[in-house]
């Protein structure tokens, strides 16, 4: 599921918020989301996230979310955190950028903690 985020005041798209690699045997998808520059600071990632989480957790029979934020992004992990998910591990020197390594950040929200919150 692919979806994209319209900023409506302005008529314009601002990112995508994707849920995908769908794991038959838990239940689980990943997720991850894209906010360009003309969207940022303005509250559409928390609500596009709130949203697809909303939607999959009362639309379908999913058990687990999971995603990864690599460490150079504490704005996204705020977000996620926000909504519900929590740190499950990092995998060190994920990616090389700009030629330094950078870790990545596994977290996940199960249905189960999902309803706790509500």
């Amino acid at each position: 599921m692919d979806l994209a985020i319209i900023d409506k005041k302005m008529n314009y798209l601002v990112g995508e918020v994707v849920a995908n690699l769908y794991e038959e045997k838990h239940k689980s998808m990943n997720f991850r989301i894209l906010i360009g520059p003309r969207g940022r600071n303005r509250g559409f990632g928390t609500e596009a996230t709130q949203l697809l989480v909303d939607y999959l957790f009362t639309q379908t029979d999913l058990n687990q979310l999971t995603l990864s934020v690599f460490a150079f992004n504490p704005r996204a992990k705020t977000v996620y955190e926000k909504v519900g998910f929590v740190f499950e591990r990092v995998d060190e020197n994920d990616l090389e950028y700009e030629g330094e390594w950078i870790d990545s950040i596994n977290m996940k929200l199960t249905k189960e903690q999902w309803m706790k919150d509500k």
